[in-house]
């Protein structure tokens, strides 16, 4: 798991399926109204904003995060990104690192 502080914001990155599945729970147990970020239909890691009325500007730098960590999807132009409550968010209980999305996510194009 990375944290990385930028002015406004705590953002927590994945760094594999155990991170991913780890930290769902832990910010879940923080607080459910923080907002879990991912790349759509591709994978890739998690991202935990730790707020829960995140700026734009950090919910971009949290989608670009998980862009940068993916060499598969630095060179997609436009990639689509889920960003949802955690509470709206349920981790499945035999493959490590997938989610189960119980709400409609806000998609962010970068």
């Amino acid at each position: 798991m990375k944290i990385i502080n930028t002015k406004t914001v705590k953002i927590v990155l994945g760094e594999n399926a155990k991170d991913n599945t780890q930290m769902i729970h832990k910010y879940t147990s923080i607080n459910d109204n923080f907002h879990w970020c991912h790349a759509s239909e591709f994978p890739s890691a998690h991202a935990i904003i730790c707020s829960e009325k995140p700026n734009r500007k950090d919910i971009k730098k949290a989608c670009l995060l998980i862009k940068e960590t993916n060499n598969k999807l630095v060179g997609i132009r436009r990639l689509e990104f889920d960003v949802v409550k955690l509470k709206h968010i349920k981790p499945d209980n035999k493959i490590l690192g997938l989610v189960h999305l119980q709400a409609e996510p806000k998609i962010i194009k970068i």
